[in-house]
């Protein structure tokens, strides 16, 4: 709930600040041709939705993703400094974790984090394309995973004993 919350307070706009002489800055609020927007890059670039598909806003224009043959329901969840972007697709059953090098790029299908994987969401890509997210199993407990472009997605909750973790930010992470 709370990321939805979050995810609503920047959904339609972009604040760009203005130096000024003084202590003080002028801001611009901007309404944003996109349905969702969930992550905002050092550039302005805004990852999110369009419609059922993902989309990045840059540079004043709407750039739909490409997914996968047969898949809808699309969502870029977010957009790292150097481009990278995450996101997903579903199917009427399955949910899909997808990486961009670019919003151009075809999509590179990261997967699941296990085969019984319910719904999965990738929250977060860092400079070095790591992805963390988190997904329900189909006991419906939460779990987090990685994944990064030299391997496969990994587990990584079960360190603590909790029922519920959401892996968020990966800037720290290094291979």
């Amino acid at each position: 709930m709370f990321r939805i919350a979050w995810a609503l307070s920047i959904a339609f706009v972009v604040c760009t600040a203005q130096a000024q002489t003084s202590s003080s800055a002028d801001y611009t609020i901007k309404s944003l041709p996109l349905d969702f927007a969930v992550s905002i890059n050092k550039d302005g670039d805004v990852a999110g939705s369009a419609g059922d598909q993902a989309a990045v806003y840059s540079q004043g224009q709407v750039v739909r993703l490409k997914t996968l043959p047969g898949y809808a329901a699309l969502a870029a969840t977010h957009i790292a400094d150097n481009g990278y972007i995450v996101g997903y697709a579903r199917t009427n059953n399955t949910t899909r974790t997808l990486f961009w090098l670019n919003a151009t790029s075809n999509p590179i299908d990261i997967g699941v984090a296990s085969d019984t994987a319910d719904y999965i969401v990738p929250d977060s890509v860092n400079s070095q394309g790591v992805v963390v997210g988190s997904y329900y199993d189909s006991n419906s407990i939460l779990h987090a995973f990685r994944w990064s472009p030299s391997g496969a997605v990994m587990k990584i909750d079960g360190i603590l004993a909790v029922t519920q973790v959401v892996a968020v930010q990966p800037n720290s992470i290094s291979e």
